[in-house]
């Protein structure tokens, strides 16, 4: 992988910042976000910014060794009104719940084969993907194969292009991707690609992302109570200090 900034044609470059895109026809099931370096802090800026009822389940990949992402669940857990934990195989996807996948497991979503056809979690030791096991691609494209244009991809601070193919695979299926700007990110290999790539034409500045999702997820949906105190004001948390990372090898 390699940490090279994307150079971003001129027909596919960002629209300017503005109002959020007009939402999508079908309504988003699921968040799948993929993240790497500068991670950690980034999340702890997004995820905090969340509201417990949030209406949808939230899946991550984080890229991070073995042992550490338990760590980094507990510690998102403590700070955020959702429920973070790290997946476990057979977890059901659940609304207002965060699941985290495992160091050096890939995290898929599969239906259970019930009546309900609900959505769990499936790990596995397949080959790294990108040099990368957890592989976004893996969570993106499982995301786009099962919820179809039901599914919201994040990509945000990441060094490489882990997500980029699982992000097209959301675009094909009608989905919606999004993307971190450069200027937030820690390194803008892993967003940047997908920009690049004509996939998310709205670059988001860090503290920008949650109230996107909210947005995003709740468009469409009945409007209730509940559902506009999802929409928060626009988020002032300022990201974390970086050397807070060097735990767990990321810088």
């Amino acid at each position: 992988m390699t940490g090279m900034t994307p150079t971003v044609p001129a027909d596919k470059r960002p629209a300017p910042l503005g109002s959020a895109s007009p939402s999508p026809l079908r309504p988003i099931e699921i968040v799948v976000i993929a993240v790497s370096t500068g991670g950690p802090s980034a999340l702890e800026v997004v995820l905090p910014s969340l509201p417990a009822n949030f209406p949808v389940p939230i899946m991550i990949v984080q890229h991070m060794p073995r042992l550490f992402t338990g760590v980094l669940a507990e510690r998102l857990d403590r700070c955020c009104p959702l429920v973070v934990r790290e997946a476990r195989e057979g977890d059901e996807a659940m609304p207002g719940t965060v699941l985290l996948a495992p160091g050096d497991a890939h995290l898929e979503v599969v239906r259970k084969p019930d009546p309900e056809a609900r959505t769990i979690a499936h790990l596995h030791q397949q080959r790294p993907l990108n040099n990368c096991r957890p592989s976004a691609d893996y969570l993106f494209s499982s995301a786009a194969r099962i919820h179809g244009a039901g599914t919201l991809a994040l990509v945000m601070t990441g060094m490489g292009v882990d997500g980029l193919n699982g992000a097209r695979r959301v675009h094909e299926a009608g989905g919606v991707v999004l993307a971190q700007d450069q200027a937030t990110s820690v390194v803008w290999g892993m967003p940047g690609s997908v920009v690049a790539a004509g996939l998310a034409r709205r670059p988001l500045p860090l503290a920008e992302i949650a109230r996107e999702l909210n947005v995003r997820v709740n468009a469409g949906r009945p409007r209730t109570a509940s559902t506009e105190s999802a929409i928060p004001a626009q988020a002032t948390r300022t990201t974390p200090a970086p050397q807070r990372e060097e735990i767990h090898g990321l810088l």
